[in-house]
């Protein structure tokens, strides 16, 4: 059993993991510190409940293990599609963001090659990639929220790559792939994986000599047609493997500073944020 003297330097992977860890919480407040910005207050979310959120987008070929506690308090597992994006039902008329077809979702979830709005009309439903919901939802009126719909949601922002592995926590000069990722999560109970995804592919093993792929069909629904690139490649067949809603009038800083660093990727006048 080794010894330890008094004073002797914690072991290097305990040091890395608080290097890691501090690195992430700096460029968490970098990412809040990008909104800079006087609001008045009573402006955040006030119209979060104009949007509804419907269902998570999943791409069927790439499983998504998460650990999950039974009723019964066992541990256990559920597999489910990976997230690829969001469909809403807009509650009234509003512009809707829309990034164009991405070159490569698969390496980048993030993607999108342009920054457009689209007009859309009361009862639609719109099918946005991550950075498209990012788009909508971290404007000042939504404050990072859809609450018009029987779950709530809010966005979860993680901090840039490019920012973790600096470990200064900058995002100053922010690049295409500086974007935080954002998700969905629910602020209303249960999981946004409850609800039955929307599947923008099929998927189906196939033996091509010793190796198994999956072979991917984009299905032919036009809302699909921008995750067409998850197609594109084929990819080894993987394993299988209840709260309140927050006010939604509550200022969102994680949201602000992801529509800041929208501004210096597309042009701070290409981006619209009521």
């Amino acid at each position: 059993m080794p010894l330890t003297t008094p004073g002797a330097a914690a072991p290097a992977k305990e040091t890395t993991k608080k290097t890691a860890k501090t690195a992430k919480a700096q460029a968490s407040a970098a990412m809040v510190a990008e909104a800079a910005v006087e609001v008045d207050d009573s402006l955040f979310g006030r119209d979060s409940d104009k949007i509804a959120f419907v269902a998570a987008i999943g791409d069927p070929s790439r499983p998504d293990v998460t650990p999950i506690t039974t009723k019964d308090g066992k541990q256990d597992k559920r597999t489910d599609p990976t997230i690829v994006g969001y469909a809403f039902k807009l509650l009234e008329d509003m512009e809707v963001p829309d990034c164009g077809i991405p070159d490569d979702l698969i390496k980048n979830p993030m993607d999108g090659k342009e920054l457009i709005y689209k007009q859309g009309k009361k009862g639609d439903v719109v099918y946005l990639t991550r950075l498209e919901t990012g788009a909508l939802l971290s404007q000042t009126r939504f404050a990072g929220k859809a609450t018009g719909g029987a779950m709530h949601v809010t966005c979860n922002y993680a901090a840039p790559k490019g920012a973790r592995k600096a470990g200064d926590g900058s995002v100053a000069a922010a690049t295409k792939s500086d974007l935080p990722s954002v998700s969905l999560k629910s602020i209303s109970g249960g999981s946004i994986k409850d609800i039955e995804m929307i599947k923008v592919l099929t998927s189906t093993p196939e033996k091509v000599g010793a190796r198994t792929i999956n072979k991917k069909t984009l299905n032919p629904d036009p809302k699909c047609a921008k995750f067409e690139s998850l197609c594109r490649q084929n990819i080894r067949a993987a394993g299988a493997g209840k709260g309140a809603s927050k006010a939604a009038s509550a200022r969102n800083e994680k949201a602000e500073g992801f529509m800041a660093i929208l501004g210096k990727k597309f042009g701070a006048g290409n981006v619209v944020n009521k």
